[in-house]
C-alpha cells in the first residue's frame, strides 16, 4: 500500500509538471515527510497521524510550543527533510525539461495507482501494534477517510444544540449543609497505576501515591484515552460520553467549546464556588483554556502563569503551585475552591530525573494552606 500511494503521489506530480525524476523526488521526499513524523508520534504518543490534525492541530500555537519545548531535536529532523526535499526538487526542476509525453503516461498510470492503494490496504490490522512496527506511512493516508464524514451530523452535537435552546441551568448541586469544602481535582498525564504492573511487588510508597487517605484507588467513572488526555479531561468536566462524538472525539475541545451548559465547574459556580484550571500547557494548546472558560473556570493558570521552565516538571513542582495558588485566593475570599489540576512529570519524553516519590507534597493536610479546612481531593 505504500509503494502504491508513493506511485501515485509521483504520478500526480508528474502530470503537473511533466518532469519525471522531478516528481520521483518530490514523491520519495514526501513519504519520508509523513513516514518520520507517523514514527515519531507513535513512539512518543502511541497515537497515529490523523489527517484532521492539520486542521486543529498542526498550526495551533500552543501545539506549537510545547513541541518546540519537548521534541526539539525531532522538528530540527523534520526540517532538515522538509528543506532538503524542497531543495533537490528545485535543482531537478530547473534542470529537467517538462515532456507531455510524461504528463500523458503519468495521467493513464495515476488512476490504477489510486486503485491499487485502495485495494492493498492491509485486511490483518491491528491497531497500535502494526503502527508501532512498519505502517508509518499508511496510517496517515488511511486517515483520509474521515474526510467523508465532512457534513454529517454528530449525534451528541446535535443534542447539546437541542438541549441549550430554553434550557434552564441546573441547581441540584447546591443543596449544602455547613460550610461546602475545597474541591482539587489531580489528573496525572499518561500515568498508569504502580499495581497494574508490579502488583505485589509494588514498595509501599508507590501504593500510597496512587490512593485516597484510606489506601483504595477509585474509578474515575469516566471513557479514558491514551494519548489524547485531554478527551478524558473533556468528559470529566463535562460528564459527557465522549465517545459520541465519533471521529471529531480527538479534537473535543474545539468542538465542545460554548456548547456545554451543565459542565462541572459551571455547576459548582452556581453554587458558590470559584473554579480553577492548572494546566503545566500552554492555554491555547488544544483549545484548553478556551474550552474550560467556555465550561465554568474562572480563570485558567497555564504554563507561562506557573513560570515553569518547561511542561515537565515534577509533581511536587505542580503541587506547590497550587498551594500558593490556595493560599493567595483564600486571602481574597472565604468562599469555596474548585481546582482542576493536570501534571506532566509521566509524559514523554523522559529525559529528566525525578524526586524521590517520599518527598512529594502532602495535599491530604488542611494545615497546608495555612488554616484548617476540609479539603477533599481526588488524584485520577
Amino acid at each position: 500500500m505504500a509503494l502504491f500511494i508513493a506511485l501515485s503521489i509521483g504520478c500526480l506530480m508528474a502530470v503537473l509538471s511533466g518532469r519525471l525524476l522531478t516528481s520521483v523526488y518530490a514523491s520519495i521526499g514526501l513519504i519520508a515527510v509523513i513516514a518520520f513524523v507517523s514514527y515519531a508520534k507513535m513512539k512518543w504518543m502511541s497515537v497515529a497521524p490523523n489527517v484532521v490534525d492539520l486542521y486543529f492541530l498542526a498550526f495551533d500555537p500552543g501545539t506549537l510550543q510545547f513541541l518546540s519545548g519537548s521534541f526539539l531535536p525531532y522538528l530540527i529532523v523534520f526540517a532538515g527533510l522538509l528543506l532538503s526535499t524542497l531543495v533537490a526538487v528545485l535543482i531537478l526542476r530547473r534542470r529537467e525539461t517538462g515532456s507531455a509525453r510524461i504528463r500523458l503516461r503519468a495521467l493513464a498510470l495515476f488512476p490504477l495507482a489510486v486503485a491499487a492503494a485502495v485495494l492493498s490496504q492491509p485486511r490483518d490490522f491491528k491497531g497500535v501494534e502494526d503502527l508501532m512496527r512498519y505502517r508509518y506511512v499508511t496510517s496517515f493516508f488511511s486517515s483520509l477517510r474521515n474526510l467523508g464524514h465532512l457534513g454529517e451530523e454528530v449525534p451528541l452535537l446535535a443534542h447539546l444544540e437541542a438541549e441549550t435552546e430554553g434550557a434552564t441551568p441546573s441547581s441540584a448541586l447546591c443543596h449544602v449543609n455547613g460550610q461546602a469544602p475545597d474541591l482539587m481535582v489531580v489528573q496525572s498525564e499518561s500515568v498508569v497505576l504502580p499495581t497494574q504492573v508490579l502488583g505485589d511487588d509494588t514498595p509501599a510508597e508507590l501504593v500510597r501515591g496512587f490512593g485516597g487517605m484510606d489506601g483504595r484507588s477509585r474509578a474515575l467513572r469516566v471513557e479514558t484515552f491514551a494519548g489524547y488526555t485531554w478527551v478524558t479531561t473533556a468528559g470529566f468536566n463535562t460528564s459527557l460520553p465522549i465517545s459520541d462524538l465519533g471521529w471529531l472525539k480527538n479534537y473535543s475541545n474545539f468542538v465542545l467549546e460554548g456548547r456545554v451548559e451543565n459542565a462541572l465547574a459551571r455547576s459548582l459556580k452556581r453554587c458558590g464556588y470559584r473554579t480553577v484550571y492548572v494546566t503545566p500547557l500552554p492555554y491555547s494548546f488544544v483549545n484548553e483554556g478556551a474550552f474550560g472558560r467556555s465550561i465554568g473556570f474562572d480563570t485558567v493558570i497555564d504554563q507561562a502563569m506557573l513560570e515553569a521552565p518547561s511542561a515537565h516538571q515534577s509533581d511536587a513542582f505542580y503541587y506547590d503551585k497550587v498551594l500558593e495558588t490556595l493560599s493567595r485566593l483564600r486571602a481574597e475570599d472565604d468562599g469555596p475552591l474548585f481546582l482542576f489540576v493536570l501534571t506532566m512529570s509521566a509524559h514523554s519524553p523522559w529525559d529528566y530525573p525525578l524526586a524521590n516519590v517520599t518527598q512529594y507534597v502532602a495535599l491530604d493536610s488542611p494545615a497546608s494552606i495555612g488554616e484548617k479546612r476540609n479539603l477533599a481531593v481526588s488524584r485520577c
